[in-house]
């Protein structure tokens, strides 16, 4: 599925899509309202979250840390 960025950055923060700027995997805080955003979202109807600016990438290394079965653990 092909996901238009653009259109994603156009559309209004809401219960079933969250912007984050910036979030720092590496950080326990930032980790944890990560996780607790994925959870209300799948408690109710689902929804998707966008991290990063635009013009700028999660780093490399950070990746691996968004992995699902790295999320579930935490």
């Amino acid at each position: 599925m092909l996901v238009d960025i653009a259109q994603l950055l156009r559309q209004p923060e809401s219960e079933g899509f969250d912007l984050k700027s910036a979030l720092d995997p590496t950080s326990s805080q930032d980790y944890l309202e990560f996780a607790a955003d994925l959870v209300a979202m799948g408690n109710t109807l689902g929804g998707g979250i966008l991290v990063g600016t635009r013009g700028s990438s999660i780093p490399a290394l950070h990746l691996p840390l968004f992995d699902s079965a790295r999320i579930d653990d935490r």
